[in-house]
């Protein structure tokens, strides 16, 4: 099961920058957290992606870029941004070079791998490229 978190937009000194609600917490320590997903081509961009931990969780996770022929079909990985993403409180940032992939498909998923992280913790996740 997972948690799923709309973007809000925004352009800020020419750059597109997405940001995520704090999420509510988890309902089991194993769910995932995840983004909808992405209605902007992002393919061949550099973005700046992060997550802003706003309550800790209690075990390190992953954060993962998925890819996707079909917006409901299987999505693979393309990029971790941190396989033992910080559980303590504040903002980790990470750089993701898209500029060799293609797909029409994107979401931003943490803890995909069903890790404990316990159930109070919140996040937001943000992204930005320049225009």
């Amino acid at each position: 099961m997972s948690t799923t978190l709309p973007f809000s937009n925004a352009t800020v000194a020419g750059y597109k920058v997405r940001t995520t609600p704090e999420s509510d917490v988890v309902t089991s320590a194993t769910n995932s957290i995840q983004t909808p997903v992405l209605t902007e081509d992002i393919s061949g961009k550099l973005l700046t992606v992060g997550v802003n931990i706003m309550t800790a969780f209690s075990a390190t996770c992953t954060f993962k870029l998925q890819g996707s022929y079909s917006p409901t079909g299987v999505f693979v990985d393309i990029a971790t941004m941190d396989a033992t993403l910080s559980s303590s409180v504040g903002v980790q940032t990470f750089t993701v070079d898209l500029s060799k992939v293609e797909v029409p498909y994107y979401r931003f998923i943490i803890n995909d791998g069903g890790a404990s992280i316990g159930t109070s913790g919140t996040l937001e996740i943000f992204y930005a490229y320049k225009e």
